[in-house]
């Protein structure tokens, strides 16, 4: 999950010669939430079964009520 997680944070880590504007991490705040939930279903979903996904399909959605 993390290793997902962090290709979409690659645009936003400062280097020397890379600096990031407010206005860009702004964005980032604005849309963390959703990576991390793409991040979790494509991890953990993509590691079960067809029976497997159903449960987590069924226990990710009570979780995000």
């Amino acid at each position: 999950m993390y290793r997902i997680l962090d290709c979409y944070f690659v645009p936003y880590c400062e280097t020397e010669i890379k600096k990031i504007p407010p206005e860009e991490l702004a964005n980032l705040e604005s849309v963390i939430d959703a990576l991390f939930v793409f991040s979790l279903l494509w991890s953990v979903g993509a590691t079960t079964d067809a029976a497997g996904r159903e449960k987590f399909n069924l226990w990710i959605k009570a979780k995000a009520k």
